[in-house]
């Protein structure tokens, strides 16, 4: 049985039509994973009032997978608060933003490591004949987070020639994040920096914003660059947003984790599948190489945990991610961007349940 055939019990429940729910679920097993059916029921439970059912096929399924994660978590997650959604839905009015302390450390997984020196690797030798040092470097980062990113790149530039200063206009709806990056960037690129912080979400900008950023750069910038970022519109917005894009720099550079997040309906069991397997991985990678228990649960219940349960609420037009495969990418870019070409397009990361990939889409 495949994913989609698990369609019906999503009806099931959502109708209420519970009696005999466990010989229902069980004959519902699938190829992906031979403990989903039970996942997938005890998700679709806990999001529609029957936690305390929801949270037994969860405990059932975590006495026959122990080392999973995503389950040990989510169930101690359940017993502490009672309900599957994110904190801000639990404590409203209390913002419950990660701190950038959390953020950096999840972004210090060796996994992110491997990602940054490919990446690297890969814009350094495309890019390295196109800017003049004379010139300065000129890029706009779409969600800068802490900067440390961004400055990985930068930094392979400014040690292999003599940049005469580095202009970056950052946008990211944090103004913790424009704080952190801003002050990240400044103690290591020092006083050539010239730093633009635009409060607000890439695809928010005014044509006068965008107006104001191709000033500050004098001469508009070398490239656009949207690490992780750039998946949180919906396909109809990424291509918006692709027209401004075209106006700012002739190249746009993204890396992002491949994610079938956009297309699917909410609750459809391709879309729970999708959150289940690549927040398990994240959750897997966290657990093993951080040993700080207190930044571990708080990138559980501030980032990872509260992403999944946010996106499991919202129908598919109120997400806050929208992750595509690797074919979606290339047709927007392509297709329905205009964009002329993709210069490079590779994968700088893989392993059994992530792939993450760099695109330098090109005009």
């Amino acid at each position: 049985m495949r994913l989609k055939e698990l369609s019906p019990l999503k009806e099931i429940i959502f109708n209420k039509k519970l009696e005999n729910l466990d010989g229902v679920v069980a004959g519902f097993r699938i190829d992906e994973s031979p403990h989903f059916n039970m996942i997938y029921a005890g998700i679709l439970l806990c999001c529609t009032g029957e936690t305390s059912e929801g949270r037994k096929y969860l405990e059932s399924t975590l006495k026959l997978a122990p080392n999973d994660n995503f389950l040990k978590y989510t169930v101690s997650y359940l017993n502490e608060y009672g309900r599957m959604a994110p904190l801000e839905k639990i404590f409203p009015g209390k913002q419950q933003y990660a701190e950038p302390h959390l953020l950096r450390a999840l972004m210090d997984l060796s996994m992110f490591h491997v990602i940054r020196e490919n990446s690297i690797a890969h814009i350094y030798d495309f890019f390295r004949d196109k800017i003049d040092p004379k010139k300065g470097l000129h890029v706009l980062d779409i969600g800068i987070g802490d900067g440390s990113h961004l400055f990985s790149i930068l930094k392979k530039f400014i040690d292999q020639s003599e940049i005469k200063d580095v202009t970056i206009c950052a946008v990211d709806p944090s103004e913790n994040m424009l704080k952190s990056s801003r002050e990240y960037l400044l103690k290591n690129i020092g006083p050539k920096l010239k730093f633009m912080p635009i409060n607000k979400n890439f695809q928010d900008l005014s044509g006068t914003e965008t107006g104001k950023a191709l000033k500050i750069s004098g001469r508009g910038f070398d490239f656009v660059h949207a690490s992780h970022a750039f998946h949180h519109m919906p396909f109809e917005l990424k291509m918006q947003a692709c027209d401004k894009l075209r106006q700012l720099s002739p190249y746009f550079v993204l890396i992002d984790l491949e994610g079938n997040e956009d297309l699917p309906e909410q609750f459809d069991p391709e879309y729970v599948y999708y959150l289940y397997r690549t927040y398990g991985a994240l959750m897997d990678h966290v657990t093993s190489e951080i040993s700080d228990s207190n930044v571990v649960e708080g990138i559980f219940k501030k980032i990872l945990l509260s992403e999944v349960f946010h996106s499991l609420y919202c129908k598919r037009n109120e997400r806050s991610d929208f992750g595509m495969m690797r074919e979606q990418w290339e047709d927007l870019f392509i297709n329905r961007a205009k964009f002329n070409r993709l210069a490079v397009n590779t994968t700088v990361y893989e392993d059994s349940a992530l792939r993450c990939l760099l695109m330098i889409a090109a005009i």
